[in-house]
């Protein structure tokens, strides 16, 4: 079976000079409210460069967070940039932010 963050990956790779940016931010979100690790990175990737959704810093970060306790590698450059263009959220704002995701699936 197919996880959701291939099928992401699929639709941005198969879309040529113009990705389907929508449809791989779904797949990415349905992939990270499964628990999977890659779409976390992915999901926050669409935050942090705003494909397929709104540039959103704070949940770029909570995001990319989430992607490296998952076991992912996030590059620490990443981080450095978000703090540059963001702004530090506190405990209760990422609890809201990661609330409202698990209750959108």
């Amino acid at each position: 079976m197919t996880s959701y963050s291939e099928k992401g990956k699929e639709v941005l790779n198969k879309s040529g000079l113009f990705p389907d940016y929508d449809a791989a931010f779904w797949y990415f979100l349905k992939g990270a409210q499964s628990g999977e690790k890659d779409a976390f990175f992915m999901l926050a990737e669409c935050y942090f460069h705003g494909l397929g959704t709104d540039k959103d810093l704070d949940k770029a970060d909570v995001f990319y967070h989430l992607a490296e306790k998952a076991g992912c590698k996030v590059d620490h450059v990443i981080y450095e940039k978000i703090e540059n263009g963001g702004r530090n959220l506190t405990q209760e704002e990422i609890d809201k932010i990661v609330a409202e995701f698990y209750c959108a699936g």
